[in-house]
């Protein structure tokens, strides 16, 4: 049978792992929760880029289906000023969208493999 001192720092030594324990937990938790931020980040981009993409180019092929269906009866019209600025703002928003999205994705790998190598290196 143990004797009274030494149960008493076993029972410290579990605590102090127990403690260890759940700090390294709350950090894998935070680190989860950034990289998720970041997924969700980059993924809403692509999606409104997609998005935006999307509205901009269905404008020109629901034009190109009303032209077929109205054929040589009316005179082709230029688009107005308004939707011509409409188009080139989405445009540039995607545009803008995919690089913010691009840049966040090539930042969050390179962080991985920063990562990655430091365990690598720490444990050998």
């Amino acid at each position: 049978m143990k004797s009274l001192p030494d149960k008493i720092k076993l029972e410290r030594l579990s605590e102090e792992h127990q403690k260890a324990l759940e700090s390294e937990l709350e950090i894998i938790g935070e680190k989860g929760k950034k990289i998720a931020i970041n997924v969700l980040l980059v993924a809403g981009g692509l999606a409104l880029s997609y998005l935006l993409f999307k509205v901009a180019t269905e404008d020109r092929s629901t034009k190109a289906k009303k032209k077929d269906k109205n054929d040589s009866s009316e005179t082709e019209q230029e688009p107005s000023f308004l939707a011509t600025i409409t188009q080139s703002i989405a445009k540039e928003a995607a545009i803008a969208l995919l690089a913010l999205a691009k840049d966040k994705l090539t930042e969050y790998l390179q962080k991985g493999l920063k990562e990655e190598d430091e365990n690598t290196s720490g444990s050998h």
